[in-house]
């Protein structure tokens, strides 16, 4: 069920101007849900849910918070739920701060700072826009707009329609310049293509095509083998261990600098996060180029390395960790069918080799950050 925390119901756009808005190119997940909700996922662990029926979408969802108010207000769960064709105005921003235990649901102002990885939330009945990441996702459920309104949804990534005519749409598409246009299963349009699973990612790095690409994304995900399932799985399960240990660290642990020359803390939660992003990030954009290669890692010897966020405590970079976690999981349909034992598209390693290493790169770099806190100098906290 979902927990009701006050007054709302959809539909979302640009943020106002004054307001900075991310421009990462970080892959943003749009995510067909049962009974056709739709699902926008982000690098940094957020999510909007946009449904009509919100009650499904909640059932589906068992943690997503339904949204009823346009006030200020911290939101214990990552995934917020709009209505759709609801009443009231939205201009929002969706963020969770680094080092915050909570993500906040905050009208758009000039004393609004977000976080590189904010969902910028406005827009009204009929009509919406999520930016994240550099990306802009129009939703819509009406195919007739004024042009106020579409000049705001012009060169979006994706236009996603609810329930509107087919022709209609396409037309819309066309003057709003779209790069994609995201329909289900009921709705035919001649020349569309059929995505394979329920997971579409996008990019704010995308090219622009010369004609809009109409995809029909549907509801069923795509499922992997047993065999891999259970790799991945082993995997994750390595990653939390390892978030547990790290979620307990202060900032002054987490920079800790054995006197013996060895690595902080930090670095060994930076280079694990990094290796696994960069190595599934290279197999992923060889299978799907919307998504980039990811390389957050950090330099290799101790004397040349530089904290990427050395004010972050070890909670937040146990988030992180989990980030990445999600990302995999995320896009892991496209490591369907391929060998286990041979190497993957762009990559030295074959996917249960990869798996397996990052199994145990886990264990032991945390074994050995759990080995400095008994070195002399250890901070208390």
């Amino acid at each position: 069920m979902s927990r009701q925390i006050s007054f709302i119901a959809l539909f979302l756009s640009c943020i106002v101007a004054s307001v900075a808005h991310a421009e990462s190119g970080d892959p943003v997940a749009l995510i067909r849900l049962p009974g056709g909700g739709i699902k926008v996922e982000s690098m940094g662990g957020l999510s909007v849910v946009l449904a009509r029926d919100v009650q499904s979408a909640a059932v589906t969802l068992p943690s997503v918070i339904l949204v009823h108010s346009a006030a200020d207000q911290k939101v214990d769960s990552p995934h917020v739920l709009l209505q759709i064709d609801g009443q009231l105005n939205l201009n929002h921003v969706w963020d969770r701060m680094p080092n915050a235990d909570t993500p906040t649901w905050k009208p758009a102002t000039e004393n609004v700072q977000p976080s590189d990885n904010a969902f910028l939330v406005q827009g009204a009945s009929e009509f919406g826009l999520i930016e994240v990441d550099g990306v802009r996702i129009a939703i819509v459920s009406s195919a007739k707009l004024g042009k106020e309104r579409l000049d705001k949804i012009r060169h979006c990534d994706a236009l996603v329609a609810f329930g509107t005519e087919a022709q209609e749409t396409l037309k819309l598409a066309k003057q709003a310049a779209a790069k994609r246009l995201v329909v289900g299963p009921e709705m035919k349009i001649d020349g569309a293509t059929t995505w394979a699973g329920n997971t579409m990612p996008l990019s704010a790095k995308a090219t622009q095509e010369a004609e809009v690409q109409v995809i029909t994304l549907g509801e069923e995900s795509v499922v992997l083998s047993n065999e891999i399932t259970d790799l991945i799985e082993r995997k994750e399960a390595s990653c939390r261990a390892s978030q547990k240990v790290f979620a307990e660290l202060s900032v002054q642990q987490m920079n800790f600098r054995p006197a013996n020359g060895s690595h902080t803390p930090r670095w060994n939660a930076e280079h694990m996060m990094g290796r696994e992003l960069l190595f599934f990030s290279q197999i992923f954009h060889a299978k799907d180029a919307t998504i980039p290669v990811i390389d957050l890692n950090p330099k290799q010897m101790p004397p040349d390395y530089q904290a990427k966020h050395p004010d972050w405590t070890g909670a937040e970079e146990a988030r992180q960790m989990e980030r990445v976690t999600a990302y995999v999981r995320r896009y892991s349909y496209l490591l369907k069918d391929m060998p286990l034992d041979e190497k993957a598209p762009s990559s030295r390693w074959a996917p249960r080799g990869l798996l397996k290493q990052m199994d145990r790169h886990y264990s032991e770099h945390t074994a050995n950050v759990k080995l400095k806190f008994k070195l002399p100098g250890w901070p208390q906290k």
